[in-house]
């Protein structure tokens, strides 16, 4: 008998086909894209909502901002597009823009964005609608992402205003 001559690959080697290979590879890609598409639109979703908390901590921001200025203030004054905030020797300005909202003081030299979104707004003095001239209540619908927000402000008086004014319907 003759000795046997060993061989490189001996006998049948278990592996895996080609097809299996090939459908091994084909789940994989399909598992891999659904993974990235997860991952796109969870991706979307946190801007969206950093978008969303941005605006909304602006737009509070501006609610107490401006409600601070307007109970603090002395007197009111509209002048569209523009609220001014009087106070003892100072005053403090609203620019309300198409898309922005812009508040400045005389003590302070820079301004200030409160608010970017557009806004409409309207005053009055005694339940009337005035564009200019001393206010008492102001009325500002703000654009928040596809929704009108309404902010409604009013100034307060005590007895001393009431008693000290003119009449403004005499002449």
């Amino acid at each position: 008998m003759q000795p046997r001559k060993p061989s490189i690959l001996p006998g049948k080697v278990a592996a895996f086909t080609i097809m299996e290979l090939l459908v091994v590879m084909i789940l994989s890609t399909f598992v891999f894209s659904m993974a990235l598409m997860a991952y796109q639109i969870m991706g979307g979703l946190y801007r969206n909502y950093e978008e969303t908390s941005t605006s909304s901590v602006e737009l509070d921001r501006f609610r107490a901002l401006i409600g601070r200025d307007i109970a603090a203030s002395k007197a009111l004054y509209y002048d569209a597009p523009t609220l001014f905030c009087q106070y003892e020797g100072h005053y403090v300005s609203y620019q309300f823009g198409p898309s922005a909202i812009v508040r400045s003081s005389d003590l302070a030299e820079r301004l200030d964005s409160v608010y970017r979104g557009p806004s409409s707004i309207n005053s009055y003095f005694e339940q009337e609608e005035i564009m200019e001239g001393e206010i008492d209540r102001i009325h500002i619908e703000i654009r928040f992402f596809e929704q009108a927000l309404l902010l409604d402000f009013e100034k307060a008086k005590d007895a001393a205003y009431y008693l000290n004014r003119p009449n403004r319907y005499e002449h």
